[in-house]
Parts: structure tokens; sequence; C-alpha cells
């Protein structure tokens, strides 16, 4: 299965946005951390990964990574 990588940008413990493959990195740092995660391309391509949804891919040592 391939994966694509997404980055989650976190402010005070919330997932504020998610950046995929091909998207730009806001012109100012405003979040707090960010988080990595690998998601099946299918799912990322078909707009199933949103930031209700993200939290069923973070499966810390294989997905995630902070």
């Amino acid at each position: 299965m391939e994966e694509v990588v997404i980055t989650l940008l976190i402010k005070d413990n919330k997932i504020m946005s998610l950046l995929g493959p091909n998207s730009g990195w806001p012109p100012t740092i405003w979040w707090d951390r960010e988080m990595v995660v690998w998601v099946p391309k299918t799912d990322w391509e078909e707009e199933k990964v949103t930031g209700s949804t993200i939290h069923q891919y973070m499966k810390v040592g294989k997905y995630a990574h902070c």
C-alpha cells in the first residue's frame, strides 16, 4: 500500500492544519508543534483524511512521529 506523509500543525494541543504532500507552508509560524503522520495515498486522494479522522491513522511507532 502506497502512503503519503501528512504534517499536522498543532496549537494548544489542537490540530489546526493538515499539510499534504503538495501543500505549501504558511508564511508565518503560529503553531506550537508539528507531527508527521503516514496515511494511505488512496485515503488522502479521496479526502478521507481530515482533522476529525486523522486520529485513526496515528499509530505510535508506525505512523506518527513527533
